[in-house]
């Protein structure tokens, strides 16, 4: 303020010369002068200022910062680079003595040295830092707790940071590792599981897509897309139906069922028990996966049932319904309100009903020709059309 500068002002720079370090350039003996290059907001061109340097009054202490965050209050928190400390000044306070707060290990801190911090949806502060002795800190507005990285089956030293779009917090930290805070629980992610570098992840990013970027310490970023929000294509299949478990079924164009467990695909066809032509599945409330389609002209049906609970020993249990019609479309497949299924058949007028182990067939002449669909209202009306 002495030599006019304010805040806001960036150092071009000092005695003509640009260091990496401006604030330790500035350092000197008392009375020796530096003459620094500014420019200033609002101001087309840069101007000179010289210093003098001089021993300083009052109550002073090193302020170097690892990060900076304004909460959705407007509140200003800072992570001191030493010691351990988080610093927050509420901007809606006029008191200088009552606006800036610093939060130490005696408040219940357990940050350490160069603390990252973030905000959640529901307004919590997060700290992690780089000190191997220091933990992963939450404050929500009243007082600090911690958990230890080290606890979670990784390490202490974390260099960044996020909460993405959904909900997840994220912490990066040293050898690739990577963990997310998600409905109270931690997950720990390491490579060569994810495709991280392994060396500390400096910055996390979210993108617009709802992917995330992580930077690697003198190392290209990577893309993680871990989300469900963009599509998959795979080639020759279909996409029927997914299990309670969480499984996702497909009919092939090679006439088989494909089951994708998350980790491995298995396929099915003739061999296992399934029909020739298996056209649709459904996977019932109770868990259970049907297939319906036809077999040498004639309707099939399929139950799967795992290994070891099939008379047969094969994963499927066939049924022909030769006194039914030729084939059940591939959307012709439903689940009533009352867990029974229903069937609509191709060749002629009817479906069929499988309802309490019993199976019924239904010819009337008010039943269309070739019903392809079906479906039931709220009201538990049944359409078939």
């Amino acid at each position: 303020e002495v030599a006019g500068l304010k805040v806001g002002d960036g150092i071009l720079s000092v005695d003509g010369h640009l260091p990496t370090l401006p604030h330790r350039a500035l350092n000197g003996r008392t009375g020796t002068s530096a003459t620094l290059v500014v420019r200033r907001p609002g101001r087309t061109e840069p101007f000179e200022v010289t210093l003098t340097r001089g021993p300083a009054a009052g109550n002073f202490r090193n302020f170097s910062l690892s990060d900076v965050l304004e909460d959705r209050d407007g509140k200003l928190w800072f992570g001191l680079s030493w010691g351990g400390e988080i610093l927050c000044f509420d901007t809606r306070r006029a008191d200088a003595e009552t606006a800036w707060r610093l939060y130490k290990p005696a408040d219940g801190l357990d940050v350490g040295d160069g603390p990252r911090i973030a905000q959640t949806r529901d307004g919590a502060i997060w700290t992690a830092s780089i000190d191997p002795g220091g933990g992963v800190n939450r404050f929500d507005g009243t007082a600090w707790t911690h958990v230890r990285m080290s606890e979670q089956g990784g390490n202490n030293v974390n260099t960044s940071i996020l909460e993405t779009g959904d909900g997840i917090l994220w912490v990066g930290g040293l050898d690739g590792l990577l963990y997310a805070f998600r409905e109270g629980a931690w997950t720990r992610y390491a490579p060569p599981e994810v495709p991280l570098p392994t060396v500390r992840l400096i910055e996390l990013l979210e993108a617009s897509d709802g992917a995330i970027w992580a930077v690697g310490l003198g190392q290209e970023a990577v893309r993680l897309d871990y989300g469900t929000s963009r599509w998959a294509t795979y080639e020759n299949l279909n996409f029927r139906a997914e299990a309670p478990d969480g499984s996702l079924w497909f009919v092939s164009r090679d006439n088989s069922v494909v089951r994708f467990d998350g980790v491995r695909w298995t396929r099915y066809d003739k061999d296992d028990g399934l029909m020739g032509v298996p056209q649709t599945l459904i996977a019932t409330r109770e868990g259970t996966i049907w297939a319906a389609g036809g077999h040498q002209n004639r309707t099939a049906t399929a139950r799967f049932e795992p290994a070891g609970t099939s008379m047969s020993r094969k994963p499927w249990t066939l049924q022909y319904h030769p006194q039914s019609f030729r084939m059940v479309d591939y959307n012709g497949i439903l689940q009533l309100s009352s867990g029974a299924l229903w069937f609509g058949t191709l060749g002629k007028r009817g479906v069929l009903q499988f309802d309490d182990g019993l199976w019924t067939y239904y010819t009337s002449a008010e039943v269309l020709v070739n019903p392809y669909a079906i479906e039931q209202t709220a009201d538990g009306v049944l359409w078939v059309g």
